[in-house]
């Protein structure tokens, strides 16, 4: 025991010359109290800190870090790193009003480690919602501080799927009793429309057929209502989504506690469909920009699920469990991730200073998780992110989003007619920059990254902001624009689209991108201007593959030479296809490494005129 102090003494000794601040554990140690004896040392250390790093490298002082991270790691496997306090201690410095000190501790909470004779529940009750929102955005995520979720107590229920539809149904009616949307709301319309869809029966056994070659009608008709389930509870729940994307929803205390007791009953129940678990994070993280809601999920519980999900293989619940807890870790982030936009760099705390942010936008029919990933002929459905998986390793210190939104080839598949006009370039641009604004961009330098019709949304946007003096500052920093084939005027394929009409009802997003249209070469010559006027650099990756259409039953290159070129910058053929031609297959292919050089060559631009 003696000897397990002495080295303990020592240690600490040595940290608090690094950084002044452990000196407190041995006042904490002789005087036995988190009182006012600490309270007097803390001032002392806090300037012991500012002198010391005035004169300490940035190396040194990382090295420092990670000597104090293994020290605490491998001393706190001891139950008398406990019994001495210095968990607790490490806890009461987490809740310092200084920034350095906080998350320093924090830190070397994440690492702690907790034996079996030790309760952790006991440590978890005396972490304020900050220092748990804290732990559960941590780099090295420590899940011992994170309890596993409790299950539903529904298992008495023999169909777990009616009982969730009717939680949804029930919530649903309740907002639409307690709010005063207009009939031409979309999420009004949607809950009309499938609150008239029949539900499915349970299937009753044919006792009779057991004993005849029809023995398996039962599991059948049992199949057939699961699915017929699974779609309704995705409709309702996506309806949900949009009314927690309200403001009347988000801000009402009431519905909103109902809507989040309702969502952790539907995570237990549904616990192996991500589909259902991705829809029930969006809610939360919509509900979450809000304080007392925030302060509602963590009482839930919820943070421990969501900490579990960003260690999952799913790269949907890694996205929506990132979303969720920056929009949880408010007091921190001082900004928020509107509905549609994820982090996939740093998905945890960090104060280091962003050298620039990336922004990758996908195109028509795309989404952030299959737009982005590796190509098929590495790993097949594979889960890797690049730009959350490698770009994060060659840009450290650059902010990287991914923004979704939602588009639609045909009319037959739009959710809500009244949502039509939303669909338009122009209107998707100005959602996607209110949504920039409100997660902080516009400080540091940015890296446009899009993948055809969201090549299109950026100019769009970009030139919204030409004539806004008061409101140019996404303008002012865009330094880089990666286009992978955008038809910067148009595609024969949305040509061929307009002309069968009648058939296929095109989208209006779809009939913008009519070949050789007058609007979209009146945009393209005055963004041509533009990016002339304010030296944006800008690539152009090309495709040269036919791609399989089926709606038109033949194959085709969807954007042909002449409109995939921005007429500005760096423009390369590659052999690809539209739909490959975002995906690389390794960090050497041309489609890693060209927007690699771009981000690289405006960073070294921007250190050297900030150096000079």
């Amino acid at each position: 025991k003696n000897m397990f102090t002495q080295k303990l003494k020592t240690s600490c000794k040595y940290i608090s010359i690094g950084f002044g601040f452990f000196s407190s554990y041995i006042t904490y140690n002789y005087q036995n109290t988190i009182g006012k004896c600490i309270t007097e040392t803390l001032p002392e250390n806090f300037n012991y800190i500012q002198k010391w790093m005035q004169w300490k490298t940035k190396s040194t002082l990382t090295a420092t870090e990670i000597y104090m991270l293994h020290l605490c790691h491998v001393l706190s496997n001891s139950p008398m790193f406990h019994r001495y306090h210095m968990t607790s201690l490490l806890i009461y410095l987490a809740s310092s009003e200084h920034k350095l000190l906080q998350e320093i501790s924090l830190k070397l909470l994440s690492v702690v480690q907790f034996p079996d004779e030790i309760d952790v529940d006991i440590y978890v009750k005396k972490c304020s919602n900050d220092i748990l929102v804290g732990l559960a955005r941590s780099k090295e995520l420590n899940l011992k501080w994170f309890l596993p979720f409790a299950a539903s107590n529904n298992n008495s229920v023999p169909n777990n799927k009616k009982n969730t539809l009717d939680i949804v149904s029930s919530i649903l009616e309740d907002i639409r009793c307690s709010t005063h949307f207009p009939e031409t709301n979309c999420s009004i319309w949607l809950h009309n429309r499938i609150a008239g869809e029949v539900l499915p029966e349970d299937p009753i056994p044919n006792i009779m057929a057991d004993f005849c070659t029809e023995r398996d009608n039962v599991e059948i008709n049992k199949r057939s209502s699961d699915a017929q389930y699974d779609l309704l509870i995705l409709k309702y729940l996506d309806v949900l989504r949009k009314y927690s994307n309200n403001e009347s929803v988000s801000k009402n205390r009431r519905l909103s506690k109902n809507i989040i007791a309702a969502v952790k009953s539907i995570i237990a129940d549904c616990k192996d469909d991500n589909k259902v678990l991705f829809i029930c994070g969006s809610i939360i993280a919509n509900l979450a920009v809000n304080l007392p809601n925030r302060n509602e999920i963590i009482q839930q519980n919820l943070i421990a699920v969501f900490a579990h999900w960003r260690v999952t293989e799913n790269l949907m619940l890694n996205a929506i469990a990132d979303r969720v807890l920056f929009n949880l870790d408010y007091n921190f982030e001082k900004s928020y991730l509107s509905d549609g936009v994820y982090i996939c760099h740093p998905n945890y705390r960090s104060s280091e200073k962003r050298s620039s942010d990336i922004i990758f936008i996908h195109g028509i029919n795309g989404s952030p998780f299959y737009t982005w990933r590796l190509n098929d002929s590495v790993v097949k459905n594979s889960d890797t992110c690049w730009p959350k998986d490698w770009l994060s390793l060659d840009h450290p210190t650059s902010r990287i989003f991914c923004i979704h939104y939602e588009s639609y080839l045909t009319d037959w598949m739009l959710a809500c007619p009244y949502d039509k006009s939303k669909y338009s370039l122009d209107e998707k641009a100005i959602s996607i920059l209110a949504k920039l604004k409100k997660c902080g961009v516009g400080d540091n330098p940015i890296v446009w990254v899009c993948h055809s019709m969201g090549g299109l949304i950026v100019k769009k946007l970009l030139l919204s902001l030409e004539n806004k003096v008061l409101d140019q500052s996404i303008l002012q920093v865009t330094k880089g624009i990666m286009f992978y084939s955008v038809p910067h005027l148009g595609s024969p394929i949305a040509t061929r689209c307009e002309k069968a009409r009648y058939i296929l009802f095109p989208s209006i997003e779809v009939n913008e991108l009519s070949e050789n249209s007058a609007k979209l070469r009146s945009t393209h010559s005055r963004f041509l201007q533009l990016i002339k006027n304010y030296s944006i650099n800008c690539t152009d990756l090309c495709e040269v593959n036919s791609l399989p259409l089926p709606y038109l039953k033949i194959n085709a290159v969807v954007v042909p030479r002449h409109s995939c070129d921005v007429g500005y910058g760096r423009f390369v053929l590659l052999d690809a296809n539209h739909q490959d031609i975002c995906k690389p297959h390794s960090k050497t292919d041309p489609r890693y490494l060209e927007v690699n050089s771009l981000i690289s060559k405006v960073l070294i631009k921007n250190e050297f005129k900030n150096n000079k």
